[in-house]
């Protein structure tokens, strides 16, 4: 029976969702979710389907390195007791505020871990890889293009129709921007495209990661090479525009780790293919007008003194308490050049920088701490270790997603899409390993039947 991407018919005719489209939801669908402004509500209100759907299912199985995320998760409950503890040197919180933006963080986190559950418990047969990477492939043609209106529409922006129906702290004014407008490089105002995410970071975040999987269904599955080679090329021109400098170095991080994965299993001429094209991409990009623009934007340091304090006083805090971290972000006392100056109606930035804002890695050292940070990196770099031999192009993928994740919570916020493409990318190891496994297995049985070693 074939499996579709849309819908599947039953035994009694009946046409229903197939296993596939929760993966859908998570990723392909986001951006229907942002057009409608559902954003902040999609993951925690799939948390709860996919609970539901996993309490049907006989036995589950649970992925390696398991306990490191269970374990990190328990952390993350624990750290609710801090919520109300005053951190040092930080601004006094109140309200229900700070609670509202745990509860989301921690449904996120609850949703993503029961994605990967609900993935690794189907096989090939119900739950396809292709549909799979399908799902990834349309969300990188979607932000690709959304982040080349946002380039050429700047101004663009609706009110969503959640916003008329959701309270404020759900859907904040309501408005789906196609992008940023920011002064990056002192000299005016530019637009960096956003669109289907409130920021740029996470659009090159998510863009980054996306495209290895469109590469990937182009080569693997040879389907749509123009139409995923135009959207390739269009991508290009917000990826410049964009000023994202930890995303081009991400870009050609993932493509030297491509190349050397290809050359250690002598596909040496892959690899250098490869290498070359690249190099000749980037002596065409530095000749051209775009070649400038990096330039300025790699000399530019917009905004790195900030985000050095804010990583300090993120060291801090996890030193002030290493267990339990203090359960979300806090604010500074003022700016880093005086505690008088805070937010005001005329400048609502100034003052009182969120620490643990300006990176995975620093958001879990503020919240949850030495123990939390340390279990949640674990897990991921369990996993890496452990599928090293899937040397699959989707192996491959998965892993170069998993490096990304990892080099982008320096820089960059995991919560939301980012951290579903990443749990995702350990669930295709995982359940690659257990088609190996059972195949491996058939093939053990079958060869002692012929053998006469079983009745």
């Amino acid at each position: 029976m074939m499996v579709s991407v849309l819908s599947t018919e039953t035994a009694a005719g009946k046409r229903t969702l197939p296993p596939s489209w929760p993966v859908w939801a998570a990723t392909a669908a986001y951006p229907l979710w942002w057009a409608l402004g559902l954003t902040t509500v999609i993951y925690p209100l799939l948390a709860v389907v996919l609970a539901l759907r996993l309490l049907y299912m006989r036995r589950l199985k649970l992925p390696p390195g398991w306990l490191f995320w269970a374990m990190f998760l328990l952390v993350v409950v624990a750290s609710i007791v801090m919520l109300d503890v005053d951190a040092p040197g930080t601004a006094t919180q109140s309200g229900i505020g700070p609670y509202g933006a745990y509860a989301l963080r921690f449904l996120d986190y609850l949703c993503f871990t029961l994605l990967l559950l609900y993935v690794g418990n189907h096989s090939e047969q119900t739950l396809p890889l292709r549909s799979v990477i399908a799902a990834f492939s349309s969300l990188a043609a979607s932000v690709g293009l959304l982040g080349l209106a946002g380039t050429l529409l700047p101004t663009f922006s609706f009110r969503t129709p959640a916003s008329y129906v959701l309270p404020e702290v759900l859907v904040g004014d309501g408005a789906a921007r196609l992008a940023q407008v920011q002064d990056i490089l002192g000299e005016g105002a530019a637009p960096r495209p956003s669109a289907p995410f409130d920021y740029t970071n996470t659009w090159g975040e998510v863009l980054s990661m996306a495209m290895v999987w469109l590469v990937v269904y182009a080569v693997v599955f040879r389907a749509r090479r123009k139409s995923i080679g135009l959207v390739l090329g269009l991508s290009i021109i917000p990826t410049i525009a964009s000023l994202n400098r930890g995303m081009w170095i991400g870009i050609v991080l993932t493509i030297a780790y491509v190349a050397v994965r290809l050359a250690m299993r002598l596909r040496l001429a892959l690899a250098v293919s490869i290498v070359a094209l690249i190099a000749v991409a980037g002596g065409v990009l530095a000749i051209s007008p775009a070649g400038e623009l990096i330039e300025a934007r790699l000399e530019s340091g917009h905004s790195d003194q900030i985000r050095e304090n804010l990583a300090n006083d993120s060291l801090r805090l996890a030193n002030e308490s290493p267990i339990l971290g203090f359960g979300s972000t806090r604010r500074t006392q003022g700016s880093y050049e005086s505690i008088a100056i805070g937010p005001s109606a005329s400048c609502s930035q100034c003052g009182e920088r969120v620490i643990g804002s300006t990176g995975q890695l620093w958001l879990l050292l503020v919240a949850q701490g030495w123990l939390g940070t340390i279990l949640y990196f674990t897990f991921f770099a369990y996993a890496l270790w452990t599928f090293r031999r899937d040397h699959s192009p989707a192996g491959i993928a998965a892993s170069a997603v998993i490096l990304l994740s990892i080099y982008y919570s320096y820089f960059y916020s995991a919560i939301g899409t980012p951290l579903a493409m990443a749990m995702l990318a350990v669930a295709m190891l995982w359940r690659s390993a257990q088609e190996r496994s059972l195949a491996a297995e058939q093939m053990s049985t079958n060869d002692g039947e012929k053998s006469g070693l079983k009745p």
